[in-house]
């Protein structure tokens, strides 16, 4: 019951801090490119990415050592808990010193990368190492923080986290608004950091006071736990695909176009990515109930949860898509002005990489909770796939041909290739039965797409170019694609019935418990 309410918490926390987050990120970036420049703010989306890649090193201790802490929590077993995190306590310590070994060396390069970025290297110089010291305080600080997300208790970071984000922008907002100062913008974004990782980790205390980790024990066990070593390589092959696909594009493209390039493409990845991200929150913590299902031994039950997950990630994802391909230009016009619409086969090709996204993270959620991490052939392809096409066609058509080589790679590997090793060492049944499944909700996503633009010539009045026309129009354009879809799902699809069942009844029995009792947490608190 514990679990059921702090996903239902989760979920609720999730989606506030959401729209909070999303309100101001738009609102702020529209300030910071008028104050900043587009340049300043290309730059500071091009080096985060920098020293994103930077996080290759982390990749899979995390999730590695989540996993191996399901068990000990499980049995309350507080001893071998406060093991594993010193292990994890004394990995991190060490890939930090690795990020900060690499990200001093990268910084020789900064003049030749920027020799004609058309901002001082003074600035540039201090906002890497900024941006790179707000990268190692989680190494060095924020390791404990993994136990609130093992016990499903994800609403907590994400409180700390989004409060300490939405305070940050607000603070550099009025100070860019008084005073245009690189600089100082700089340094709030920093403070802001650090103060949220210190609030973090006394939180963490108070909640485990038993919590008693240590560096140094850490390195002393390490050879006790090789298994979580072997998982950690294993887990870093399949998401250094991940982070190469979602890091690297707004380098190439900088290398290909200019900053400013960057930054229009950056208005639209912030849309495409903040909508995106409102169907992830809702399954945050998903891994760990999926993994009980697995232990359970109980197939039939787990398939079924599958495909309830599957129906509703494609009805999400087509609603998105179509959605975001009638309204983002409107969007873009009125946010941040006319000058900032880009060519259309930008927005198909960064529209069709969302949906490819999307469509395969239920699939990687069970292959992740499976621990199949063996094929690590395969985000090796991956990469290779991405980053070769990426600079070929990039070279011919600049920013079409980024976004064209990164939707190629993710087709190839993702769609087809992580589907049948789930098929074949998860469920171990014929790929033929996922297929039949995903075809009826491919023919159900065009059957949208046609009868949305039949309807979109009836809607063409409507004036976009002023709010109040532009929220009726999205408004009409979404109701039509969840309606459409939605409909022809749930009269097709047992899993998408089932779902829409299953969440009827959670949300009903779990707003009818709030009400009776308050929420009670794990006994491994005291």
């Amino acid at each position: 019951m514990n679990r059921t309410r702090n996903s239902l918490l989760n979920a609720n926390i999730n989606i506030i801090f959401y729209f909070l987050s999303a309100l101001m990120a738009f609102y702020s970036r529209k300030i910071f490119l008028d104050k900043l420049g587009n340049d300043f703010i290309g730059l500071f989306g091009t080096l985060g990415n920098m020293l994103g890649l930077l996080n290759l090193a982390e990749l899979g201790i995390g999730t590695a050592v989540g996993v191996h802490l399901y068990k000990p929590i499980f049995n309350e077993d507080k001893k071998n808990i406060n093991e594993i995190i010193s292990v994890f306590g004394f990995l991190w310590r060490r890939v930090g010193l690795v990020i900060l070994s690499i990200g001093i060396m990268l910084s020789l390069f900064l003049t030749i990368f920027f020799a004609h970025a058309g901002i001082s290297f003074r600035v540039i110089y201090f906002l890497f190492y900024s941006l790179l010291s707000s990268t190692l305080i989680g190494y060095f600080i924020n390791y404990k923080q993994i136990m609130i997300s093992s016990i499903q208790k994800n609403y907590i970071i994400s409180m700390y986290f989004n409060i300490a984000m939405l305070a940050k922008t607000l603070v550099q907002i009025f100070y860019i608004l008084y005073y245009h100062d690189f600089y100082g913008w700089i340094i709030i974004g920093l403070v802001f950091n650090i103060g949220y990782s210190l609030v973090l980790n006394l939180k963490i205390k108070s909640e485990f006071p038993w919590l008693n980790t240590s560096v140094k024990q850490g390195k002393d066990l390490f050879k006790e736990y090789k298994t979580l070593w072997t998982k950690t390589k294993q887990v870093f092959a399949h998401k250094v695909s991940y982070l190469v696909l979602n890091q690297t594009d707004q380098i190439l493209i900088f290398s290909f176009t200019s900053l400013a390039t960057v930054a229009y493409y950056g208005n639209y990845t912030l849309v495409i990515n903040k909508l995106g991200s409102m169907f992830d929150v809702l399954f945050t913590g998903l891994n760990a109930g999926i993994g009980n299902l697995i232990e359970e031994k109980n197939t039939n039950k787990l398939k079924q949860v599958f495909w309830e997950l599957n129906s509703f990630r494609y009805w999400m994802a087509g609603c998105l898509v179509i959605l975001l391909y009638f309204t983002i230009e409107p969007f873009i016009r009125l946010w941040v002005g006319p000058e900032y619409i880009m060519n259309r086969n930008v927005l198909f090709l960064a529209l069709l990489n969302l949906y490819l996204y999307q469509i395969v993270s239920t699939v990687e959620l069970f292959k992740s909770s499976f621990g199949l991490f063996q094929d690590i052939w395969a985000p090796f392809a991956e990469v290779l796939i991405n980053l070769s096409l990426a600079l070929i066609l990039g070279h011919f058509w600049g920013l079409t041909g980024v976004l064209a080589g990164t939707a190629f790679s993710a087709f190839f590997i993702r769609t087809l290739w992580k589907p049948y090793f789930l098929y074949k060492r998860g469920f171990m049944e014929p790929l033929i039965n996922y297929w039949k499944i995903i075809f009826k909700y491919l023919g159900g996503f065009m059957l949208t797409i046609i009868l949305v633009t039949l309807a979109n010539a009836w809607l063409l009045p409507i004036n976009t170019k002023v709010i109040g026309g532009f929220l009726l129009y999205c408004i009409i354009i979404a109701l039509l694609c969840f309606i459409v879809y939605g409909l022809f799902l749930a009269l097709t699809d047992k899993g998408f019935r089932g779902f829409m069942i299953r969440m009827y009844s959670i949300i009903k029995n779990n707003i009818t418990g709030f009400k009776s009792k308050p929420t009670t947490g794990t006994s491994l608190r005291a």
